[in-house]
């Protein structure tokens, strides 16, 4: 489980940090202790499924959602158990699960436009990801309603000089 209270953590393992990357993806919308308890609540859905059907749940977050879809007729069980688990928005990130599952990013060495190309994941998650999974980026995780304010205080740098990666990893 993804601790929302200490969430930096420069030492993740593959399987921690695709735990990460969901949780990054379940917060768009909800503060950190939530989007940490809907996506344990999701991955355990998974699991007791898998154990339910008599087979030994992958330790892998991506692999266990892969392997799940795989086994069933359409992917709207995804959307479904996210309702459920109270991820909201749950049409778009399924989406996002998927593509992640499905994809080929190393979440090691990823880069922000690695992440920005996957659909669902914008210019907050992916520099928020980095830099609470790695050490010394040098980007800033800034969500609509900061850009808002900023621009609103009469800042000209706002997207591109601030949203631009600065760092390459």
């Amino acid at each position: 489980m993804v601790d929302s209270v200490n969430i930096t953590n420069f030492n993740l393992n593959r399987n921690q940090l695709e735990e990460h990357l969901l949780f990054w993806v379940c917060s768009i919308g909800k503060n950190s202790r939530t989007a940490a308890h809907c996506l344990d609540l999701f991955i355990s859905l998974m699991r007791k499924w898998f154990r339910m059907k008599g087979m030994t749940p992958p330790r892998s977050p991506f692999t266990m959602i892969k392997k799940k879809n795989e086994l069933h007729t359409n992917n709207k069980w995804i959307a479904a158990g996210m309702k459920i688990c109270g991820i909201g928005c749950y049409g778009m990130k399924s989406k996002t699960f998927l593509a992640l599952a499905y994809g080929d990013l190393n979440l090691k060495t990823c880069s922000v436009e690695d992440l920005e190309a996957v659909l669902g994941i914008g210019p907050k998650t992916a520099r928020c990801f980095l830099i609470h999974s790695r050490p010394e980026q040098k980007y800033a995780g800034l969500d609509t309603h900061i850009l808002k304010f900023m621009r609103a205080k009469g800042l000209q740098l706002l997207p591109n000089n601030l949203l631009k990666s600065t760092n390459s990893p």
